[in-house]
């Protein structure tokens, strides 16, 4: 499921609505729940337009981000239990 976002960070809105499921089962902290939270709701629309050249494009994609931290948070669970 999360790899989905990997592969097309610029998925229609439904499909991150879909990363509220695997970030509500994780265990983490309040501050790395917030921090993926925060990445998976800023709307594309609101980035990809404003950061459009130089350094700054790598502020454009926030959602890859928070995909990136939630898909390695399930990695770091999956590695606790064994």
């Amino acid at each position: 499921m999360t790899l989905s976002v990997l592969s097309l960070p610029a998925a229609a809105e439904p499909h991150f609505v879909l990363r509220a499921i695997p970030l509500a089962l994780l265990r983490l902290s309040v501050l790395e729940f917030v921090v993926i939270a925060a990445l998976l709701i800023v709307p594309l629309e609101f980035t990809a337009g404003r950061f459009t050249t130089g350094w700054a494009v790598l502020f454009a994609y926030p959602r890859l981000y928070g995909a990136w931290l939630l898909c390695a948070a399930s990695v770091r669970e999956l590695g606790a239990e064994c």
